[in-house]
């Protein structure tokens, strides 16, 4: 996610479960997906934990 700080910028995101190079791997789409806060429960999780919310989901072929 680009600039995480800004809650205002909102991108489509692919998650890849699997090889990047391979066709087969399932491609998940967060359609309109943006940071949305920084996640902490407290001091001893990663301090670069962020949120992301999204208007929709998509599986790609």
């Amino acid at each position: 996610m680009e600039d995480v700080e800004n809650t205002d910028t909102h991108q489509d995101v692919v998650l890849i479960a699997g090889d990047p190079a391979d066709p087969t791997s399932r491609r998940i789409r967060l359609v309109d997906a943006w940071a949305s806060s920084s996640y902490h429960l407290d001091e001893d999780d990663d301090p670069d934990a962020f949120m992301i919310t999204f208007a929709d989901i998509a599986v790609e072929k």
